[in-house]
């Protein structure tokens, strides 16, 4: 253990070099205080993680060879320790580095973004997440420490289309938070609510118990994301779920973490149920039939065992409950009847460009990713 922890504290030392890399190279850019910010707080962090990983090496290589209750519980706080470095030291490696290193004028520009769409819509949140490229798959909400990023694909902000997801991010830290859940979730933000429905629905065996873990872990923060993502990005949120769907393989989840998400086929209709209040029918018939004829078409396999733990019923449910609860946040809703500069606009005018006029869109996305 002494050895690791030690180990643990070089990889501190280390990350906290290219921390301090990146305040240096950040500094006097007006565009990334907040950026500079999250760097300067991780390299202050990865110092003190070090520091107390080298004092608990040092406790340990003290009481070698000694047995007692005090030594237990010295080997005890130096492996709660060196747990917790190296977790810390994970989410620096895993994810801010990544957010640091793609932090471009893109990111700048989808961070804005997120600025603006939640000034439009009356964000019920009182701050927005930093936006980098660094995801490996898909967009991506991370928290840690009072951290909270999202990280993009490599090429977001370059072409319209995906924006939309970033609601969904954004709707993550509104879900979780403790004030806002219940206005948000109505009675889903209790854990036992979540469990009896659950349990009522597919029994309280073996795979009733999994379904709920399920559903307390993953499902009901992202279908609630689904939800207000609809509710606010209107149209272009189904369709970029369509798009994303539609280049998976096989029956393949189109997250590189799958198995955290409920089915797809689960996430298009509650989309659609919350589409139904802001969109048009012609729309959403449009949307279904895309999705049944181009994704549901090429399966080969589905989701099975997700779908399992996802009863579409039950889905329908808890969305029509979340949408309550939008309403109750004062959320503003999507609408066709919107000012052109309203970002939502902008991405359903983008969609309908490329649906309609695809040339004509090819040479718009072509000029936003040359300019």
């Amino acid at each position: 253990m002494c050895g690791a922890l030690l180990a643990v504290a070089r990889k501190c030392d280390r990350l906290r070099e290219e921390f301090e890399r990146f305040v240096r190279e950040l500094d006097g850019r007006p565009d990334a205080k907040a950026v500079r910010a999250l760097a300067a707080r991780q390299a202050m962090r990865m110092t003190s993680e070090a520091e107390e990983a080298r004092r608990h090496a040092g406790a340990l290589r003290e009481i070698a060879g000694k047995t007692s209750e005090e030594t237990i519980r010295t080997r005890s706080r130096a492996q709660s320790r060196y747990r917790k470095c190296a977790a810390y030291g994970r989410f620096a490696e895993y994810f801010v580095i990544p957010f640091l290193r793609g932090y471009d004028d893109e990111a700048v520009m989808m961070t804005k973004l997120c600025r603006e769409i939640a000034e439009t819509v009356a964000w019920p949140s009182d701050s927005c997440p930093l936006v980098s490229r660094g995801a490996s798959n898909y967009f991506h909400f991370v928290a840690e420490e009072g951290e909270e990023l999202i990280l993009a694909p490599a090429l977001a902000g370059t072409t319209v289309l995906p924006l939309p997801d970033l609601v969904h991010e954004m709707a993550h830290p509104v879900v979780r938070d403790s004030q806002r859940r219940e206005t948000i979730l109505g009675p889903w933000h209790r854990e036992d609510f979540v469990i009896e429905r659950v349990i009522e629905k597919l029994g309280d065996g073996r795979f009733g118990k999994a379904a709920v873990r399920h559903w307390i872990d993953h499902g009901f923060e992202e279908i609630a994301c689904d939800i207000i993502a609809a509710f606010v990005a209107g149209p272009a949120y189904g369709w970029q779920h369509v798009r994303a769907c539609w280049g998976r393989e096989g029956d393949k989840s189109v997250h590189e973490d799958g198995d955290h998400h409920p089915p797809d086929s689960g996430r298009f209709a509650v989309i659609q149920l919350a589409l139904a209040q802001v969109a048009g029918e012609e729309e959403r018939a449009e949307l279904t039939e895309v999705w049944n004829g181009v994704v549901l078409g090429g399966e080969e396999g589905g989701e099975a065992d997700l779908e399992g733990y996802y009863p579409l019923e039950l889905m329908l449910e808890f969305a029509e409950e979340v949408l309550r609860g939008c309403v109750r946040a004062g959320i503003k809703p999507y609408s066709d009847q919107l000012p052109a500069d309203d970002p939502r606009s902008r991405f359903n005018d983008a969609w309908k460009q490329m649906r309609f006029e695809p040339f004509e869109f090819d040479a718009s996305e072509r000029f936003i990713s040359e300019s």
